[in-house]
């Protein structure tokens, strides 16, 4: 089906406007159920960005359907491109289902366009800030939440890992808008399935600093890297073998090298394991090549 409206996207004159309405409705409606690039979003964007004022009643209504199954998080790269639409109908159709949003000025546009996971470690605060601004437009704070769940799934330093962890979290708790937490929450889902079944290693915070300074939990991580005396770590794995969800940290990293030290230590860490197994693939797989 997707195939079949995608070829009538070039020839809409031949329909009425309410079936230029309808396809374009369709084609984002499909689109939605595409993963990754598609033909489908390939079609929506080209005539999102070559339309124009001298461009037909028909395509606008193209336009005008396809907005109205549009969402902020998905679909916002194109949104702020409508919302600064040559054609004043598109822009009232943007501002009327979404009358929150404005148009991203033009100062802002380098700095917060559609560039999702371009991040590097140098511009990391930057993306932060803007995500915790709750003064900045809504579409560039989504943008910069992009930009920051792809700085959990591609190579950044440890660093990188740690602070976007901590600003997409701290969103998810303390934000009060729900397009900024639906965002936030997309991304780190996102990281969660895209790392099912790899080797977490490489992208789990090595230690719990992301967390608020007065922690417990930060500061108790912090105690059991430290390499304390064996029956200090013996109180400290104690107090951390627990059968619950931890934030994001690399356990195999933090634990592995206490294993050779007493055969206490080690039934205390396989309980870590066995405990964090439910959560992570990674220690699943890990704990496993312990009955080899």
């Amino acid at each position: 089906m997707a195939a079949h409206l995608n070829a009538k996207v070039s020839d809409l004159e031949d329909f009425s406007l309410f079936g230029s309405f309808g396809i374009g409705s369709c084609l984002v409606k499909l689109a939605a159920h595409s993963k990754g690039e598609s033909p489908t979003r390939a079609e929506l964007d080209k005539i999102i960005k070559t339309h124009d004022e001298r461009s037909s009643n028909h395509v606008i209504m193209f336009i005008r359907g396809a907005i109205e199954h549009m969402d902020l998080v998905s679909w916002s790269g194109d949104l702020e491109m409508l919302v600064r639409s040559p054609v004043e109908s598109i822009r009232n159709k943007v501002l009327t289902k979404f009358p929150k949003l404005l148009p991203v000025s033009s100062s802002n546009t380098e700095m917060t366009g559609s560039v999702a996971g371009m991040i590097s470690n140098e511009n990391m605060d930057e993306w932060v800030e803007i995500a915790n601004d709750s003064d900045h437009k809504i579409l560039a704070r989504i943008n910069a939440i992009n930009a920051l769940g792809g700085a959990l799934i591609r190579n950044h330093s440890e660093k990188s890992n740690r602070n976007a962890f901590s600003c997409l979290m701290g969103l998810v708790n303390n934000d009060s808008d729900d397009s900024i937490i639906q965002a936030c929450l997309l991304q780190l889902s996102s990281y969660q399935l895209m790392n099912r079944g790899s080797d977490e290693s490489y992208t789990l915070p090595k230690n719990l600093s992301y967390l608020e300074k007065g922690s417990i939990l930060r500061k108790t991580i912090d105690m059991v890297s430290s390499s304390p005396p064996e029956e200090v770590l013996l109180c400290l794995l104690d107090a951390i073998c627990l059968p619950l969800k931890f934030p994001p940290l690399d356990f195999i990293n933090l634990l592995e090298k206490y294993l050779a030290n007493s055969d206490q230590l080690v039934l205390n860490i396989l309980r870590i394991y066995q405990n964090q197994a439910n959560y992570s693939n990674t220690i699943l797989i890990h704990l496993g090549s312990f009955s080899d």
